[in-house]
């Protein structure tokens, strides 16, 4: 969902998820989480003014304030529990890996039942990264990862040697692979050669 280094404590973030809107924020004691933007109160958006006051996330509009499993932590001034009756719909939240990353299942209250394996040791260097915005359906990326044929006539690549895999173990499909030799056509759009890079799919 974002770069940790995109989200301090105290921050608040909101992002597209399968074509609707997510809220993340980060606690002061340092805990990132993920919930549905609208506030069971009157369905105030908290990602347009929410804040964060210790570890609750504050409605903008009454002042109700939630706790991390969504329950009604406080009241607005001039209220009572009994205005609201739902809790903020919350997320699977996991923070690994330089990033936040969430769960969008087909069924929302079942968490999933693998987690994000850590792939970085903790000397790794600081990790660049970046956000793109592909007009694609999420298994189409997740194909593309194992099928090397497609890397000459789309990216330009000559060849591209598959070092390892893919493997599958239930729930994740580790590949690597090298692309080698940029096409006259890449070359001229300024790619570059790549260096052996495994992915995780």
């Amino acid at each position: 969902m974002a770069p940790s280094s995109d989200l301090p404590p105290g921050g608040v973030l909101t992002r597209r998820l399968m074509g609707e809107d997510v809220v993340i924020y980060r606690t002061r004691s340092g805990r990132a989480h993920v919930i549905r933007p609208y506030c069971p109160h009157l369905g105030a958006h908290l990602g347009c003014g929410g804040r964060v006051e210790d570890d609750l996330i504050v409605c903008p509009f009454h002042s109700f304030a939630f706790s991390g499993d969504g329950s009604v932590a406080r009241v607005g001034p001039g209220h009572t529990a009994r205005h609201v009756r739902d809790k903020l719909t919350v997320l699977p939240c996991e923070e690994t890996n330089g990033g936040i990353f969430t769960w969008a299942g087909t069924d929302r209250d079942q968490p999933p039942s693998w987690a994000i394996p850590n792939l970085f040791p903790t000397a790794t260097p600081a990790l660049r990264l970046s956000r793109t915005e592909v007009g694609t359906h999420p298994q189409e990326i997740l194909e593309n990862n194992v099928d090397t044929t497609h890397l000459y006539p789309l990216h330009g690549f000559r060849e591209c040697a598959v070092l390892e895999g893919p493997a599958s173990d239930g729930t994740r499909s580790p590949s690597r692979s090298a692309p080698r030799g940029l096409s006259p056509c890449s070359e001229r759009s300024g790619a570059t050669p790549q260096s052996p890079s495994t992915v995780w799919a």
